[in-house]
C-alpha cells in the first residue's frame, strides 16, 4: 500500500518491531485493523457479563434460574439402574 511502519522508519530492534506493528505505532496510511476491534470487543463483552453478574444478584436466590446438573445425573442414573 505504500505506508510504511514506525518500525520500518525508525529501524527498531528485532524484538519490538511486533509491538510496533500491532500498536501501529506513527501510520499514515488508512484501513482497519484488527488491534482496535480486539479491544472494543474485550471491553463490550466484560462490560455486559459484569452488568449481567451484578443484576443476577439483585434477584433473591429462589429466583434465580439454575441447571441443576445433579437432577440430571440421578434420573440418568436411575434409568440404568432400571435397565439391568
Amino acid at each position: 500500500m505504500g505506508c510504511a511502519s514506525f518500525a520500518e522508519k525508525k529501524a527498531l530492534p528485532k524484538k519490538y518491531t511486533f509491538l510496533a506493528q500491532v500498536l501501529s505505532l506513527e501510520r499514515k496510511c488508512f484501513g482497519i485493523r484488527l488491534f482496535p476491534i480486539l479491544i472494543v470487543l474485550s471491553v463490550f463483552t466484560i462490560s455486559l457479563a459484569l452488568g449481567a453478574y451484578a443484576r443476577r444478584n439483585r434477584i433473591p436466590e429462589e429466583d434465580r434460574f439454575s441447571v441443576e446438573f445433579w437432577m440430571l445425573f440421578k434420573s440418568i442414573k436411575e434409568s440404568v439402574n432400571q435397565l439391568k
